[in-house]
């Protein structure tokens, strides 16, 4: 029972999942079918990243909501001793123009990234939202140069399961359920999604035969893609196909955007230290170097004598999350486009300056203003290289790999390339529609997005992979497993399970899970704190999956509690 308003007390939702163990590989993703896929690579002989290539391709599929071919996304890989870093983010159109959206005036309901809201939601719904794909370019890179397996192969799974269909679930109907009135606006989408193109599909809770959503045309896209290589989706029928569409109804993608794409591979990546531990994740404009900020802040305390739902931890994660994301929004955009004081913003002398403005016995009033420019010199060991999913994915060798997979918003554009049955993307929405920002729109420009998929690592040895779908909750949510993990010492399933709190600014969202005390000591402080619920349809928080290496070497996974999110393991 939990009383967060003076309203009177209510009943709040708690679920669990068991920790998975297992010794020979592992695979976590958002749907069982993508783990098991995923799982399948690593019993013909595959390593960890045509595991993770075959759960992504798979989840594009049974998950078609949250990633795809249409999609974008981000790999850390650990393969040999060695970590790379496959970034197959957005790139906006050569025809994007920073004053592209017109503006509602003020009252107009921002979107989930809280830019000010766009007259007709120009930027998440429709041909207008689109920006290049990176999904395809991205995947087949990381599985070519590392890959063990045919690509063929790896993509086996996903091209059946489109072509066969798989059984609806309680998710799927409750999702699609929630997409209703605007997939009802877009025939393509509702003909492929919904029962009769018109009801979210019936599960098997309700029929001893469920509905089955069947995707023919995916599946021979996916079939010539495993055949003939991205070139066939970048610059042959399907790029035809994409580009007619685009210019049929108004969007600015075309023929050269899709030439002209290449995902960015670091060699080495953005590397930070939390404790005695390596932190490895995406450089640039990405979720990482929040997760990294937000880390060098917390080491300067002692978590390990504060649970997760205590008022002196959670206080010292609101002020660092809210330092860590207001300095990404002031100063952080494409980098070959905006200059960012990278260094500076993760150095440890920045996050000790920051640690001088916080009160442990009050919140700030405001936000506390520092000059990264003045730690520019690089110090320490973080620097940089010159709605979503996520698979993690570990092999017999320890090799791992973590992918965030996106195409926005729930089917991201809800637009489907005619006869290719790909959904496309509406991360346009990720930039900021002010002109003048430095994430503004601007032709050709690398978007910022908060993807974070994060490696740890001990003296080189893998110690966890991690990741999470959320939107702007991702990097809160990184950072508090992490915390969990190393100062609380709880296992994956509990480190991911525990109750958050998500914090960018003067508000607090923390999870309805915590007890009302809690809640209580963290206004005292003088915190604007809004609980959020959740629930298997809620999003206030985002969802994340992981891998640890246990001390015997062992494999210990983790799913979120309320989605149908899965960890499945090989015991010998």
């Amino acid at each position: 029972m939990i009383d967060h308003g003076g309203r009177g007390r209510t009943s709040r939702w708690g679920m669990s999942k068991d920790e998975v163990m297992a010794a020979a590989g592992m695979v976590c993703a958002g749907h069982r079918l993508a783990a098991e896929a995923g799982v399948e690579m690593l019993r013909r002989g595959g390593n960890a990243v045509d595991a993770a290539v075959a759960a992504a391709w798979a989840v594009g599929v049974v998950e078609p909501w949250m990633s795809g071919a249409g999609g974008v996304g981000a790999m850390v890989i650990h393969h040999g001793g060695r970590q790379v870093i496959v970034d197959f983010g957005l790139r906006a159109p050569l025809a994007a123009r920073a004053n592209m959206y017109a503006l509602l005036p003020d009252g107009g309901s921002p979107g989930q990234y809280g830019w000010p809201a766009v007259k007709g939601e120009d930027n998440q719904v429709g041909h207008r939202a689109v920006g290049v794909p990176g999904v395809v370019a991205g995947l087949c890179l990381a599985h070519a140069r590392f890959g063990a397996l045919p690509g063929e192969a790896v993509m086996e799974p996903a091209v059946a399961l489109a072509a066969e269909g798989f059984e609806a679930d309680w998710y799927t109907s409750l999702i699609l359920g929630l997409d209703l009135a605007i997939l009802a606006r877009f025939p393509r989408a509702a003909a492929i999604f919904l029962s009769g193109g018109a009801v979210p599909p019936r599960p098997s809770v309700l029929l001893s035969v469920p509905d089955r959503i069947v995707q023919r045309d995916l599946a021979e896209t996916l079939r010539a893609i495993a055949k003939h290589g991205p070139d066939v989706f970048y610059r042959g029928a399907i790029a035809k196909a994409l580009a007619d569409d685009m210019r049929e109804h108004g969007g600015l993608l075309v023929e050269d955007d899709l030439a002209g794409y290449r995902p960015r591979v670091h060699e080495d990546g953005l590397r930070g230290t939390y404790r005695d531990l390596d932190v490895v994740g995406v450089p640039g404009p990405t979720g990482a170097p929040i997760v990294q900020g937000i880390l060098n802040i917390l080491e300067g305390y002692d978590l390990g004598r504060t649970g997760p739902a205590s008022v002196a931890g959670l206080h010292l994660l609101a002020e660092a999350c809210r330092r860590a994301y207001e300095d990404f929004f002031e100063h952080v955009g494409d980098p070959e486009q905006v200059r960012v004081p990278w260094e500076g913003l993760l150095s440890k002398a920045y996050a000790a300056a920051a640690r001088e403005t916080i009160r442990l016995d009050r919140a700030s009033a405001a936000r506390v203003v520092l000059d990264p420019w003045r730690f520019q010199e690089p110090a320490g060991p973080a620097r940089q290289s010159p709605h979503t999913t996520h698979v993690c994915a570990v092999d017999r060798e320890r090799n791992a790999v973590s992918v965030t997979l996106t195409l926005g918003n729930l089917l991201g554009s809800h637009v489907v390339v005619p006869g290719t049955g790909v959904v496309l993307n509406d991360m346009m929405l990720l930039f900021d529609p002010r002109p003048g920002r430095a994430n503004s729109i601007a032709a050709g420009k690398w978007q910022a997005t908060p993807v974070a998929p994060t490696l740890l690592l001990e003296r080189g040895r893998l110690r966890a992979v991690i990741g999470t779908p959320g939107g702007r909750r991702i990097p809160t949510a990184i950072a508090q497993v992490i915390v969990n993990l190393i100062d609380r010492g709880l296992g994956m399933q509990d480190a991911i399970a525990a109750p958050r709190l998500h914090a960018e600014g003067p508000e607090v969202l923390l999870d309805d899970r915590v007890d009302p005390p809690v809640f209580e000591g963290l206004r005292a402080l003088g915190h604007h704190v809004v609980a959020g619920e959740k629930t298997p349809c809620s999003f206030n928080f985002a969802q994340p999956n992981g891998i640890a290496v246990g001390t015997g070497g062992e494999l210990h996974g983790g799913a979120d509690p309320f989605t149908p999110a899965a960890a499945v393991g090989i015991v010998a």
